[in-house]
């Protein structure tokens, strides 16, 4: 066994942390977010199952930190042929998808607000997002189709004025909605 080196340029120390994002459907590839000691860089990489072969596929530096809302949500989409995952790169946390090779970074979320949550629903059509799109303080819920692409149109699910907490049932017909 040999360790993946998640860190480039770091053979001294471990990383601060490495989160498993999943698995792609065929199981050929896993999906990791690596994050150094001083929190100032985020790797996001695949990993190729039969040869432990590591390919960068994102990389978010800052020069205070990169930890923030919707921090560590990755996943993939279309049958493994996309990686979806929240970034700050325009300085406020959005959603991205990007292919498993690096290229074709598209922004599906864009403005002056932040993406709070980013779920996937378990058919894959749907992303689920909480973001704070109405004020920094209101949090809404919204879902907005997978395949929608960059400038998709999300669909406000919840109204009332506050910050809400949902969670969605698994026939997706309800949901449990926590509001302040």
């Amino acid at each position: 066994e040999k360790p993946l080196k998640v860190i480039p340029d770091d053979s001294v120390k471990a990383p601060a942390q490495v989160n498993v994002a999943g698995w792609n459907d065929a199981g050929t590839q896993a999906l990791l977010m690596a994050v150094p000691y001083n929190w100032h860089a985020r790797w996001l990489h695949t990993v190729s199952a039969d040869s432990g072969t590591i390919k960068t596929v994102d990389v978010l530096r800052d020069t205070t930190w990169v930890d923030g809302p919707s921090f560590g949500d990755a996943g993939w989409v279309d049958g493994g042929k996309a990686i979806w995952y929240a970034s700050e790169a325009d300085g406020w946390a959005h959603l991205y998808t990007i292919a498993p090779d690096g290229s074709g970074r598209r922004q599906l979320t864009k403005g002056k607000w932040e993406v709070i949550t980013i779920d996937v629903s378990d058919d894959r059509k749907w992303f689920y997002l909480t973001t704070s799109q109405k004020s920094l303080s209101e949090h809404q819920f919204y879902r907005m189709p997978v395949n929608g692409g960059a400038g998709g149109t999300a669909e406000q699910i919840t109204t009332l004025t506050g910050s809400h907490e949902v969670e969605v049932s698994p026939d997706t017909k309800s949901l449990a909605d926590v509001y302040s």
